[in-house]
């Protein structure tokens, strides 16, 4: 059991390592490399016989070495691909992958949202949140895919796929308006203003 989970991840690191695009693993991957680690450390807890019990640790070192090594190659995709392209094939992530990816982007729009929609009159020193009326908000429609970000009025926005209509803080529809992502749309009205 253990060998063919080494297998399986020395596999998947080879594939990973070699190929530019990220590559498909199974959803419970990392659940099932912990449980046969944590196996591989029972059985080395109870062994007695020191040829064996070396054995077995070097098997999990060298189970650890790969799997770290697979999952910084993974992150390191995850997140050129996210910064370069603004968004990356979900279903080739696991949950965990997943969580993080989506934390990150939150993150990163919400940096971008905020530095290029800050006002030139505001002080450093000034309280940034104190500064953005938090009632202005545009109807924008999506001419591209968006993923899910924070909002600077501290919500969570997203994710949009193209012809999607949203309500969100003015700021951050200017934001997605000027980088050509959305279009403003006047509610109440027949047209879309670009």
């Amino acid at each position: 059991m253990e060998r063919d989970i080494y297998l399986i991840i020395e596999e998947l690191w080879r594939k990973e390592l070699v190929n530019n695009e990220l590559q498909p693993i199974p959803s419970n991957f990392y659940k099932r490399a912990r449980e046969i680690i944590m196996l591989i450390n029972n059985s080395l807890s109870k062994e007695s016989d020191k040829i064996t019990k070396s054995v077995l640790e070097e098997e999990v070192r060298i189970i650890r070495a790969l799997l770290e090594n697979l999952i910084k190659l993974r992150l390191y995709k995850i997140l050129s691909r996210s910064l370069i392209e603004g968004r990356i094939d979900e279903e080739k992530l696991t949950p965990e992958e997943l969580e993080v990816y989506k934390s990150i982007r939150a993150r990163i729009n919400t940096l971008l949202a905020t530095t290029l929609s800050l006002p030139s009159e505001i002080k450093a020193e000034e309280d940034i949140s104190t500064s953005i009326p938090k009632e202005e908000y545009l109807a924008i429609r999506f001419l591209k895919s968006c993923p899910e970000f924070v909002g600077i009025d501290n919500n969570v926005y997203g994710p949009f796929d193209t012809e999607d209509i949203a309500l969100i803080p003015k700021d951050n529809a200017e934001a997605l308006i000027s980088r050509g992502i959305a279009v403003k749309i006047a509610i109440g009205k027949h047209r879309t203003e670009g």
